[in-house]
């Protein structure tokens, strides 16, 4: 199946639980585990609170699991771009290459305008992917860093490197994103909006010769509706050019069980009748769920 599913762990958090920073552990290891045994590629690490360390839930999750990913996010300017190359490196070798990485901008009152904000993100990552992957150390004069002798020894299990997402929808947020980013993370929008959107930024990824090495996200959220209306969702989105999903809505292993038994058959089999209906190339491309349609027929 060429969608990527993913749960996310927000709804586990228990700010008033003592230890760990009100983390039960053993509800996340179960929803982490259920999540794997569902089908889900991996668990989106999201809507912790103040003490509670991204990288350490991340790193319990990947421990917890076999072969389960996890998508973490990493603010621009939380730690110098030196320390975080080498503690994502090592999360990524240590976990086998299951880690994928969702950079944001730092809005503090530092960086006056947002276009600042976003060139810190470009020149932070043109530092991430020299640190992961320069043999020998490096000198750097920039806008916003300056590094003597930069190198990380740690090298990332995947190559050319981690995974990394972004966002935001300005011309310069596009333009970074055409660039850097292996996963672009669309806005809920309409399905015009969206196929605006993803046009946009495979016309910027192209200027550097990535239009098809890029990868798009898109939020899901499921409300407790039939399997076959979700299914068909799912299948709408594809039809875009989605291939990463976060399901929002999933609270509970038991809902997490639910779905890998009742909507994923579903989808599955109406990708293989997808298969034998596709147009050849060249022909109008389906509109939104017109193709996903055409499979339960």
């Amino acid at each position: 199946m060429d969608i990527a599913l993913i749960a996310q762990t927000a709804e586990l958090a228990k700010p008033d639980q003592p230890g760990a920073a009100g983390i039960d552990a053993e509800a996340l290891r179960g929803f982490a585990r259920t999540a794997e045994e569902a089908g889900f590629a991996a668990v989106s690490v999201a809507g912790l609170v103040a003490g509670q360390d991204v990288a350490a839930v991340a790193s319990f999750i990947l421990h917890s699991t076999t072969g389960l990913g996890v998508f973490l996010k990493h603010r621009i300017g939380a730690v110098p771009p030196t320390i975080a190359a080498q503690h994502l490196a090592m999360l990524d070798q240590l976990s086998g290459g299951r880690v994928n990485v969702a950079f944001e901008p730092d809005r503090g009152e530092s960086l006056a305008s947002q276009e600042e904000q976003l060139a810190r993100v470009d020149e932070y990552l043109v530092l991430l992917k020299r640190l992961w992957s320069n043999t020998r150390p490096f000198d750097h004069e920039g806008t916003y860093y300056r590094l003597a002798g930069a190198f990380s020894a740690a090298k990332p299990w995947q190559k050319p490197h981690i995974p990394l997402s972004l966002g935001g929808l300005s011309g310069t947020a596009v333009n970074i994103a055409g660039r850097h980013a292996d996963i672009f993370d669309l806005p809920q929008a309409s399905e015009d909006e969206t196929r605006q959107t993803i046009t946009r930024v495979k016309a910027s990824a192209a200027c550097h010769r990535r239009a098809d090495a890029i990868r798009f996200s898109h939020p899901l959220a499921w409300t407790g509706a039939g399997p076959e209306q979700t299914a068909l969702a799912l299948l709408g989105l594809r039809d875009l050019g989605v291939t990463d999903i976060l399901v929002h809505g999933l609270r509970d292993p038991e809902a997490l069980r639910w779905f890998g038994a009742h909507v994923l058959p579903l989808v599955r089999r109406a990708l293989e009748r997808q298969d034998l209906h596709r147009q050849p190339q060249g022909g109008a491309p389906a509109g939104f769920g017109e193709a996903a349609s055409r499979a339960w027929q």
